[in-house]
């Protein structure tokens, strides 16, 4: 699947339609929340683009999460997340997912927002170990940063 099917679907399914599970979604065991599916389908072309170049893995998510398409779309997804404000089963795994996108896209604020209340413990996978081969540490760090 290319980087525009993945994004047509996440847009199609943010605006109601409907459109055939992403493979993406099965890195996130059972996450039925959409908005974050569209966090997990961005980190795994983001995560792709890293084999492709010698930059670092936090400048190419810094470059790829400020792109003026993938901001607009995860600031709809983070904004209709917050909206929803019933608890949800995996609710903080969306929330470090979130949280990191906005974080890499330079976005403190909604970063900060999600973060809050992702709590300290760190999920086993996505977002953070993206990012560094030692998630913890770069989730503490990120948390400094904000202020958490």
């Amino acid at each position: 699947m290319t980087d525009d099917e993945i994004i047509g679907r996440i847009r199609g399914r943010l605006a109601g339609r409907s459109a055939p599970p992403l493979a993406s979604a099965e890195a996130v065991a059972a996450l039925e929340e959409v908005v974050a599916i569209a966090a997990v389908a961005h980190l795994e072309i983001a995560w792709r683009r890293m084999d492709d170049t010698e930059a670092s893995s936090s400048q190419v998510l810094r470059e790829y999460f400020r792109a003026p398409s993938v901001a607009i779309l995860m600031r709809e997804a983070s904004d209709l997340w917050a909206r929803q404000s019933r608890p949800h089963p995996h609710g903080r795994e969306a929330h470090h997912l979130l949280g990191a996108v906005h974080y890499f896209g330079g976005d403190l604020e909604r970063a900060g927002f999600h973060l809050s209340r992702a709590g300290d413990s760190l999920p086993k996978t996505l977002p953070w170990s993206v990012a560094s081969t030692l998630p913890g540490r770069y989730y503490a760090k990120v948390r400094h940063e904000l202020g958490l």
